[in-house]
């Protein structure tokens, strides 16, 4: 991709750390299992035949990579693939891109439909080059979407991107309506050398991502790790015969996970994030996994808390289908973090039996300001929780004119009634 306008910045669903911090979280998390395999669709025992005729959005499709194979469902929406991808002759601002990282996904929409690519991120500062040999290119097949158009498409497609939070990436529509079976094997590093281009970064993520598209925003997306051992596997997809039925049994997915933590947080604070994993459809889990990935900077996990936390393992429970478990983490924020900043943390979760790994991941986020957060700022007598005394401080001070707004005043009432409940 040429040199490209830094004004526009894409939606990042997902960052990496650096590429030494990546590799060992995969090597950790595969610990757990044989490969990081992430799901967040039906498991198998919950899926039904159906005809071929039926609804691209309604089929699910295998992706077959090394000796592993694993069923997905496409993200379905209303917006087409050009809006949703949103490239503007700029960069890419669809929300599946990961920084270091070649993606792949499938997206059914109004006109069909469409394989994707989105490689790199617009929070990574590194260039980089990346290529594909695909087998089994539909005849009726064309790249609707070419990111950039400079690049090098068909049956060979390469990239090459420059320095400065740019992405490349592409989309494949027709032909995916009946019976197909493409081939792609990565080049990952091995693109379009361009002189005029920054290709120093280095491409150290090969996946497949999946699960829901809803209000214009992807969401619940899951991951497929196609590296095995560390090596980048060719990936085939083809239809199988089988139709969605819903996430997990009664249309839930196997894994869920929630994470909440302060709304704002000053610098030279440590903040308590609290995670929790419910497990809906992993009968007789074995081992498991929470960590928060990555922990953007000017954050840092504070102290003693772990960061993976096993489950499993060291008196930290496995939850039984039905059951939960919270783990909290402490993160510290650096006294020199600027202010007016949002940041993005992101945990991710697994757990697995003899025959399964699931995953899932959640993000929340949080503002750095130098206005202290209400409820920490009236919390003041000792006792747990706001108390009566304290809401009426809070109702004191705004109706003498203090600092404090008529909404820092309604969050003091919120937490003292649910401190109450």
């Amino acid at each position: 991709m040429d040199s490209k306008d830094d004004s526009h910045v894409g939606r990042d669903l997902k960052t990496s750390d650096s590429a030494s911090d990546t590799f060992d979280r995969r090597s950790i998390l595969r610990t757990l299992g044989t490969g990081l395999v992430a799901f967040g669709g039906t498991s198998g025992s919950a899926l039904a035949q159906t005809d071929q005729d039926s609804e691209s959005g309604d089929r699910l499709f295998e992706v077959s990579y090394g000796a592993d194979s694993e069923l997905v469902a496409p993200f379905n929406g209303t917006e087409p693939i050009t809006d949703v991808y949103d490239y503007s002759g700029v960069t890419a601002g669809i929300e599946l891109q990961k920084e270091d990282t070649a993606r792949l996904f499938l997206y059914d929409g109004p006109n069909g439909l469409s394989l994707g690519t989105v490689l790199d991120s617009t929070s990574s500062n590194d260039g980089g080059q990346t290529g594909y040999e695909i087998d089994g290119f539909p005849a009726d097949g064309a790249w609707v979407i070419k990111d950039d158009p400079g690049d090098t498409y068909g049956t060979k497609p390469a990239w090459s991107w420059n320095s400065g939070g740019n992405t490349d990436g592409g989309v494949i529509r027709g032909g995916f309506d009946g019976e197909f079976e493409i081939t792609i094997t990565p080049e990952l590093n091995e693109g379009r050398d361009d002189p005029q281009n920054d290709e120093d970064g280095i491409v150290n993520g090969w996946e497949f991502v999946h699960g829901e598209f809803e209000n214009g925003s992807f969401q619940n997306v899951e991951v497929i790790d196609l590296e095995v051992n560390d090596e980048p596997q060719s990936v085939t997809i083809t239809p199988s015969g089988q139709q969605d039925s819903g996430p997990g049994d009664g249309g839930q997915a196997p894994v869920e996970l929630s994470l909440e933590a302060p709304e704002t947080v000053q610098p030279g604070e440590t903040m308590t994030v609290t995670a929790e994993l419910t497990n809906r459809d992993v009968p007789e889990p074995s081992s498991g996994a929470i960590e928060l990935t990555p922990v953007p900077e000017p954050l840092s996990v504070a102290g003693a808390s772990a960061n993976p936390v096993f489950l499993g393992f060291a008196g930290n429970a496995l939850p039984a289908v039905g059951e939960s478990v919270t783990q909290q983490f402490e993160i510290a924020v650096s006294q020199e973090a600027a202010v007016e900043q949002e940041l993005t943390l992101e945990t991710e979760a697994t757990l697995q039996n003899s025959e399964v790994t699931r995953n899932a991941t959640t993000t929340q986020t949080v503002t750095i300001t130098d206005q202290q957060d209400p409820v920490e700022r009236f919390d003041q007598n000792g006792e747990p929780g706001i108390q009566g005394d304290e809401v009426l401080d809070a109702i004191s001070e705004f109706n003498e004119g203090g600092d404090v707004e008529a909404t820092d005043v309604l969050d003091v009432i919120s937490a003292f009634n649910e401190n109450s409940g």
